[in-house]
């Protein structure tokens, strides 16, 4: 068999079909693998620095002593290797691992750098150093999609931070949930802090700020008998505007709030407004200016429907007009007409009082969906266009 290997070495015979390496003819000639070797560099690599390792099966490329299927060391140059891809925009690295047939790649989309697991592309980081996951085109530093609500249950939410048999914090994509080997667990915000900001305008202007809470709160779930507080307060705590705010001083005391408190109880506050004018004999009240309205409680035609059960208190400042003879406003649960006997607390002024105004104020036991009605049982009530009075309120207390 002749090549084109230098002389010395340019003296391989013919094998025949029986002929191994083991064969007397031939075991001299191939002693020394590298001698073949370095001929290939010699006669078709120009030199290039290729080991063929024949006993380990390895090649080196830049090493004589590769230590892996192929071992690539560049002396001098920080970039080892180089792959290149005729396709329009990918060029990928494919691996394929023992006697599975499941690949994975990895490589360049453009010029972000994909990892495609099952050829299914699941991670990137883009030209700008963003990461996604479960994007192609993430936005922030960290930029995850997909995944279920956060639960108790192993697997569930984005993103997991801690072992799963420990505490960790799981999240998705509005909900941080922390949780202690598939149980529950506290939460813990600036434990060890300064001030934590919900919904504010953290900007440094005080005046735009929505909610401030500051250290030495804490929150805890009631127990069954009631024995623990929704929130305690260790130490003075300021809701709105603490001293030197806005000019009001807080008082010294463990919560001072300025501004208006939202309880998320149902109620509707408002007057009759231009409803009704001067009002007289035995009428159901109408009412057609509202300042409040929260939790869902309706009102149609002077009848008020409040959503669900509790305690209720109910309050009327009727204006008696000077005209009047006795006056009687009469509070109506689920009943078009209460009567004496059947009303839910009442205001009484006798004839002859004058302008005067009373004050109805009851709390009464409601079940879901239970009618309210203010009744004018006698008298005349004094209301106008321009005169606008009979100010009212219904409220869930309890």
């Amino acid at each position: 068999m002749t090549t084109n290997f230098p002389s010395s070495i340019d003296n391989f015979t013919n094998p025949t079909t029986s002929d191994t390496l083991a064969s007397v003819s031939h075991s001299a000639q191939h002693a020394d693998v590298n001698d073949a070797v370095e001929a290939i560099e010699t006669a078709l690599l120009d030199g290039a620095p290729l080991h063929i390792d024949d006993a380990n099966e390895r090649v080196g490329i830049g090493t004589t002593t590769p230590d892996r299927g192929l071992h690539v060391d560049s002396p001098t140059a920080a970039v080892s290797a180089k792959f290149t891809s005729q396709h329009p925009t990918l060029g990928l690295i494919e691996v394929e691992g023992g006697a599975s047939t499941a690949t994975a790649q990895v490589g360049v989309d453009g010029d972000d750098i994909v990892f495609r697991p099952l050829q299914t592309e699941r991670m990137r980081i883009d030209s700008s150093g963003n990461v996604g996951i479960g994007t192609t085109t993430p936005e922030v530093p960290l930029h995850v999609e997909g995944g279920t609500d956060a639960a108790l249950t192993a697997g569930s939410g984005y993103l997991q931070v801690g072992e799963t048999s420990g505490d960790n914090i799981v999240i998705d994509g509005n909900e941080i949930l922390a949780r202690t080997n598939g149980g529950t667990d506290t939460l813990f915000m600036q434990a060890e802090g300064n001030y934590v900001y919900i919904g504010s305008n953290v900007t440094g202007t005080r005046s735009t700020e929505s909610l401030r809470i500051q250290s030495g709160i804490r929150g805890q779930l009631p127990s069954a008998n009631g024995g623990n507080q929704l929130i305690h307060l260790y130490n003075n705590v300021n809701i709105g505007y603490p001293s030197g705010w806005g000019g009001q001083d807080a008082p010294n005391y463990g919560l001072s709030v300025y501004g208006a408190i939202d309880s998320g109880n149902p109620i509707i506050s408002g007057q009759m407004g231009t409803a009704m004018t001067h009002p007289t004999g035995d009428t159901i009240l109408l009412f057609d200016e509202f300042w409040e309205n929260q939790g869902g409680i309706t009102y149609s035609a002077g009848v008020f429907t409040v959503p669900i059960a509790g305690k209720y208190r109910i309050t009327l400042n009727p204006f008696m007009h000077t005209n009047s003879g006795n006056f009687r406003v009469l509070i109506g649960i689920n009943n078009a007409a209460p009567y004496i006997t059947s009303h839910y607390g009442h205001c009484y002024a006798v004839s002859g009082s004058g302008y005067d105004t009373l004050c109805l104020d009851s709390v009464v036991d409601l079940t879901a969906n239970s009618n309210i009605r203010f009744r004018l049982y006698s008298g005349q009530i004094y209301n106008s266009s321009t005169d606008r009075f009979n100010q009212f309120s219904i409220a869930k207390i309890a």
